[in-house]
């Protein structure tokens, strides 16, 4: 059993829905993120690697790979690590911001 985790956006009911994370620490940045901007993380657990890897696929076929803003990302895989150094980035700066000591909060 594989257990992965995703954003949510309550704010944005239309927004593309995220790709699922399985690996850490991403999922703990996934928690701090949503801890502290207010969302919330959707668990999911998958039977093996290959039906997570097909949800993100189609996940991905669907939502992002038709949309130009996209397209320098050829598979979900390159655009789920820009995705991790975005959250690291912003989790970095709020820290910053905020006197914190940087490191992720697990609920």
């Amino acid at each position: 059993m594989l257990r992965a985790y995703r954003l949510v956006y309550p704010a944005r009911p239309h927004a593309a829905p995220q790709l699922w994370e399985w690996q850490q620490p991403s999922i703990d940045r996934l928690l701090w993120n949503a801890q502290t901007f207010g969302r919330w993380v959707d668990q999911r657990d998958f039977a093996t690697w290959d039906a997570l890897a097909c949800a993100n696929t189609r996940i991905w076929d669907t939502a992002y790979a038709p949309r130009v803003m996209y397209e320098p990302w050829p598979t979900w895989l390159a655009w789920l690590e820009e995705y991790r150094e975005l959250l690291v980035t912003t989790q970095e700066v709020y820290d910053a911001h905020h006197g914190q000591s940087g490191r992720p909060c697990v609920l």
